[in-house]
């Protein structure tokens, strides 16, 4: 393919996308967003402070991972405005944004604004501003990626903002707290706690009707984005695999290798094995029928999460010994896991309601 090559298409896609990854990026860098206050100090004043005596490679690498995307997306959606264009935007952006960050973190007594962050966002900006300047001609203009997206899932915008939703659920496990499948647990974010003391075989019935009820609603929601006649199951099984593999690796990270299976419970897997049992049911039902019973089962997982017994042998995040980025992240993906069943919820139930819906 020619290096001239015009792009012509516009990616729905990418930009949602986009707009995930500057709210996720906002979020993790103003993490816990409280304490607000004027410390006496200049919000620029990272950048002529003293180089660090240690640093700490962990945080770097999360760093320049972090804005990756962020300008890789940028190219992408900046698109038909040619690469260059879309290469100076994406590497400007990137390190605006990041400079921002840093400067509100001046007001924040728990954070620590620095140039070294800085300049591994800025590093981040360039790996994903080449990769993505790199691909452009892949990835639009008709190309494989995109035929494949076009074969596989409804067209348009809405189509779009659903993969999104669908793409940001496995991080929702990344979280060492909480049932497996277990989203939407408002009273973490109330604190309220739990009184009284149930029977071990209690939590293990919860465990189990929560993981097959979040299943089976997780796979009804990826059954209404793709077009008739396309298996269904391919894409579940990577929904699942990217959420186990969350979860193995936040174990691994926060405690040890041999620890990764630490989360894995009777309850679990039985809701998981039940969950895809059921699905293949369901799955048979005609499109309308599908989206109710989604809407069923989600709105029906949330009503156990909040009224089923807190759980006292949850793992509690803080008591994790390995600390690199840990409250950050662990912040974030707490939010993402309160907020994805309601969006979820909102998704379809708007779905149900498109008059033009191909569904």
């Amino acid at each position: 393919m020619s290096a001239t090559v015009q792009v012509a298409g516009r990616s729905t896609l990418a930009r949602h996308a986009l707009v995930a990854v500057i709210l996720f990026i906002v979020y993790v860098s103003l993490y816990p967003w409280e304490g607000w206050r004027d410390q006496g100090l200049s919000p620029l004043a990272f950048l002529s402070a003293p180089w660090p005596r240690q640093l700490h490679w962990g945080d770097i690498t999360l760093n320049v991972l972090a804005y990756v995307p962020l300008s890789f997306l940028i190219v992408i959606a900046m698109q038909p405005a040619g690469r260059w264009v879309g290469a100076i935007v994406a590497v400007t952006s990137a390190i605006v944004l990041s400079g921002l960050m840093e400067a509100l973190q001046a007001f924040l007594p728990t954070r620590v604004s620095s140039r070294v962050d800085l300049l591994a966002n800025a590093t981040g900006a360039l790996v994903g501003t080449g990769l993505g300047s790199a691909l452009v001609p892949h990835l639009l203009s008709g190309a494989r990626l995109r035929a494949w997206r076009a074969r596989w899932f409804h067209h348009g915008s809405f189509a779009d903002l659903g993969i999104v939703l669908l793409a940001v659920w496995p991080l929702t496990q990344a979280h060492p707290g909480g049932l497996f499948f277990g989203t939407g647990d408002l009273r973490v974010w109330l604190g309220l706690t739990s009184g009284g003391l149930y029977a071990p075989w209690s939590f293990t019935l919860v465990e189990t009707l929560v993981t097959a009820a979040n299943t089976l609603g997780l796979g009804l929601l990826a059954a209404a984005l793709l077009v008739p006649g396309r298996p269904r199951w391919p894409l579940l099984s990577v929904l699942l695999g990217l959420a186990i593999a969350a979860r193995v690796g936040v174990f691994a990270l926060l405690y040890s290798p041999a620890e990764s299976l630490r989360w894995v419970t009777p309850g679990s897997m039985l809701g998981l094995a039940l969950g895809l049992a059921a699905l293949a049911g369901l799955l048979r039902l005609w499109p309308s029928a599908r989206i109710r019973w989604a809407i069923w089962l989600l709105l029906a997982a949330l009503l156990m999460v909040n009224t089923s017994p807190l759980n006292p042998y949850l793992i509690d995040p803080a008591s994790v010994r390995f600390q690199v980025h840990v409250l950050d992240f662990s912040g974030l993906v707490r939010a993402l896991g309160l907020a994805w069943p309601f969006l979820a919820l909102i998704y379809l139930g708007l779905l149900r309601r498109r008059p033009n819906s191909p569904l």
